[in-house]
């Protein structure tokens, strides 16, 4: 019997890596809804068009991963 584990016949099973390809996408989502969302805040008019593409984006960056 081997006494180091990585001498062992069978292979070993390793988890899949799952990442996120493209981490400068979810920043720029953040950024752009950061952006809105204080738009919404400066600006009178369409202020509640705004305020809701700014809510959207944010919550992107949640389901995204």
């Amino acid at each position: 019997m081997p006494k180091n584990r990585n001498d062992s016949p069978l292979q070993r099973l390793q988890r899949p890596r799952y990442g996120v390809d493209a981490a400068a996408f979810p920043a720029t989502l953040g950024v752009a809804g950061v952006a809105c969302c204080l738009a919404a805040g400066r600006w009178r008019p369409r202020r509640n068009a705004m305020a809701a593409a700014g809510t959207v984006l944010i919550a992107q960056i949640g389901i995204y991963h």
